[in-house]
């Protein structure tokens, strides 16, 4: 489980989306450890700051580790310089490998309401593999998904409709229709109307 710092409550209730910024990758390193404690630095390839939000899903890639033999990871931690790793509400982590595209670790990093604090880095211990799944040239995918909290206490906040189903397991955590159905087939021509108990801003 990745450390938490300090968690605050968050004010900004209007649109309850998880909301993270990063900096650009030559600002973030991912570090692996292997074998005998031994370790090996690398950036993230992404050239610009971003800032994850609003149901938003971002994906970068770490450069490439490459070795004489095969090692088997035990660990990989996410740093950022010179600042912290801070979010409000919820954002999904996953870090895949690549070329297997092989995950290897899935979160939920933060809470509704909350603003969560990590610190200036975010350690994740990688399970045992069997030693076929090894490689001695691979990077790692990092993909940061924003959620949202549409329950009952918060009308919505987007003017479309709908576009996630609510799943069980993190209060009332959605995802996107969008990543099983075709939207534009299922209904192509949509009109709505915001809800007479509508208070704020519209997301964009």
């Amino acid at each position: 489980m990745i450390q938490v710092i300090q968690q605050t409550k968050y004010q900004n209730v209007d649109c309850p989306c998880g909301e993270l910024p990063l900096p650009a990758g030559n600002e973030l390193t991912l570090e692996i450890f292997y074998g005998d404690g031994e370790s090996q630095t690398k950036n993230l390839i992404h050239d610009r700051p971003v800032t994850i939000e609003k149901q938003q899903v971002f994906k970068t890639v770490s450069d490439y580790f490459t070795f004489d033999e095969p090692v088997e990871v035990t660990r990989v931690t996410l740093s950022k310089a010179n600042s912290f790793f801070t979010l409000n509400n919820v954002v999904q982590f996953r870090l895949l490998e690549f070329p297997l595209n092989l995950p290897l670790y899935v979160d939920f990093l933060g809470n509704v309401g909350y603003s969560t604090d990590y610190g200036d880095s975010i350690s994740i211990d990688i399970p045992k593999r069997n030693g076929s799944s090894l490689s001695k040239k691979f990077c790692y995918i990092l993909e940061f998904t924003s959620l949202c909290d549409f329950g009952k206490d918060y009308d919505p906040c987007c003017d479309s409709p709908p576009s996630s189903l609510p799943i069980d397991g993190y209060l009332n955590i959605c995802i996107p229709l969008s990543r099983y159905y075709d939207l534009a087939q299922i209904n192509p021509v949509t009109t709505t109307t915001l809800p007479p108990r509508f208070i704020g801003n519209q997301c964009t």
